[in-house]
């Protein structure tokens, strides 16, 4: 017997049905219900009305197909769980917007009795949350073909260098591969890399990024930008609901600069990928664009070098090695003529010093045959003097014997001498210039102490003649008279020939008029 339920009551022995109170029935469906809907499940229906209330909202849920009656049922939304969906789908989320929609809900049934049956909505089905993607993105996509946006990344036109990077991405798994893969090149000098950080997940996520690609619009137009990389770490598919937004859709397209997203989910596309310039998996992936990139501008640029060396070697080739043929040619026959040139004069010179050297020795030996001739005569002379005179004679031969062998020596040290005197006159020269230097110091310091002395005569040239301006007389109480055009009077009789008169003092001007000359005797 049901707990609750109250013992039949038999009259003639008949049988009774069971009898059950309204909270036994109350209780048993509620039972029931435990039972069979336990736990989470999926429902799907209409929403044919949705109401707001303080701490929630309310959807009546129904079927509006079938042969039956219309069945409905109440569902409560509340605060926590519109948080939980709003963060699901990565942007803000109005549950009247479900008003007259099938929609695919995650429940829990509950029955009382005071409400019935009834539902608590847990949040959205993962399939109805993707075909609510499928939807939006097909909108946006067809908004983004009428404006003309879609496309429009394809059609930015090459770059000539990738010497400016940016990185749209938020502190993590993608910021530090891509930062593995091209901070060696930044450090090597190949490339600068820009971080712009930025969300990807929560409610802040569009406004974030839509940030993010302004700040690199505006790194662009200040300082040139060849690349953005926008890239994500992984995480869940909620992450990527900001990447369909709108307003970042909108913002990535008419970005100036060339996109190359790597978004970490194979799994899921997004609408980013469809119209950025290069989709690629992963933020490696991403940053493996860039070095294949520059891998391809190094051969392109290698390629080019050798073009280049080629061309240069042509045309060497081709003009400028006849060029440098008859120039050396030309220089070739000049070197031999100046060769053949210096020869002759060497010759000529060596000649001329065989001459000389043969003239010099002719005289010495002539020179010395004289002296041998003096040296035979006074030998013969001395032969017949007396012995006083010989040995004076023999005197005056050693001695003239000495002065030929000097006279001798002399001549072969005319070059010896000829050093000595560029030695002397070198030195001569040397010790005139320090002369000279000495007595331009000393007219210079002359100069100065003259200079110096005349300063200060003219400094008591001025003070005297300060001393004795007429301004400085009138400071000491003295007046001067002067006429009204400021010419000085002198005499009684000029000033009486002027009548009027003003009397100039240190401070100011006193205009006068001639009343009385008085005598010598009574002025005072």
């Amino acid at each position: 017997m049901e707990a609750g339920a109250r013992p039949p009551v038999s009259a003639a022995g008949a049988p009774q049905l069971p009898l059950y109170s309204v909270r036994a029935v109350v209780d048993g469906v509620s039972s029931l219900v435990q039972a069979h809907f336990a736990g989470e499940l999926r429902l799907t229906g209409s929403v044919l009305k949705v109401r707001a209330r303080a701490t929630g909202h309310g959807l009546e849920l129904g079927e509006t197909g079938g042969t039956g009656p219309a069945v409905r049922i109440e569902a409560w939304l509340p605060a926590r769980a519109r948080r939980t969906i709003a963060e699901t789908l990565g942007s803000g989320f109005d549950p009247l917007s479900l008003d007259g929609a099938e929609v695919i809900l995650r429940v829990r049934l509950r029955f009382d009795g005071q409400y019935g049956l009834s539902a608590e909505v847990l949040g959205l089905d993962p399939d109805y949350v993707r075909s609510l993607v499928a939807r939006e993105v097909e909108r946006l996509r067809a908004a983004l073909k009428a404006s003309g946006d879609y496309g429009r990344q394809g059609r930015l036109p090459a770059t000539a260098d990738l010497a400016r990077i940016a990185v749209i991405g938020s502190q993590g798994a993608g910021y530090t591969d891509v930062a593995r893969a091209l901070q060696p090149l930044a450090d090597a000098g190949l490339l600068a890399l820009s971080w712009i950080p930025a969300v990807f997940e929560g409610p802040r996520a569009a406004a974030s990024l839509c940030a993010a690609l302004a700040g690199a619009a505006e790194l662009a137009g200040r300082d040139g930008l060849d690349l953005l990389l926008l890239v994500r770490g992984g995480g869940g598919a909620s992450g990527l609901m900001a990447l369909n937004d709108a307003a970042v859709l909108r913002a990535a397209c008419r970005l100036p600069v060339r996109i190359v997203t790597g978004l970490g989910h194979a799994d899921d596309a997004c609408l980013l990928d469809e119209i950025a310039y290069h989709a690629a998996i992963t933020p490696t992936a991403a940053a493996e664009v860039v070095r294949a990139d520059l891998r391809e501008r190094a051969a392109t640029a290698r390629s080019s070098c050798t073009a280049l060396r080629h061309a240069i070697r042509h045309l060497c080739d081709a003009r400028l090695r006849p060029a440098l043929s008859a120039r050396y040619v030309a220089v070739s026959s000049s070197a031999a003529a100046r060769l053949q040139h210096s020869r002759a004069a060497a010759h000529e010179l060596r000649n001329a010093l065989d001459t000389g050297q043969a003239r010099l020795a002719g005289a010495v030996e002539a020179l010395a045959r004289q002296r041998a001739a003096q040296a035979e005569a006074l030998n013969a002379s001395a032969a017949r003097l007396p012995q006083r005179l010989r040995q004076e004679l023999l005197r005056r031969r050693t001695s003239l014997t000495l002065s030929t062998r000097q006279r001798v020596a002399i001549l072969d040290d005319r070059g010896l001498r000829r050093t000595r005197l560029e030695h002397a006159c070198a030195s001569r020269l040397s010790r005139h210039g320090h002369d000279r230097e000495r007595a331009r110091l000393t007219l210079a310091t002359a100069v100065h102490r003259r200079l110096a002395s005349l300063r200060s005569q003219l400094q008591r040239a001025r003070a005297a003649l300060h001393d004795l301006s007429p301004e400085h007389v009138l400071r000491h109480g003295y007046a001067l008279v002067i006429t009204r055009d400021r010419q000085p009077l002198t005499s009684p009789a000029a000033i009486r020939a002027a009548d009027r008169f003003d009397l100039l003092l240190s401070d100011g001007v006193v205009a006068c008029r001639l009343d009385e000359v008085l005598p010598p005797a009574t002025r005072h």
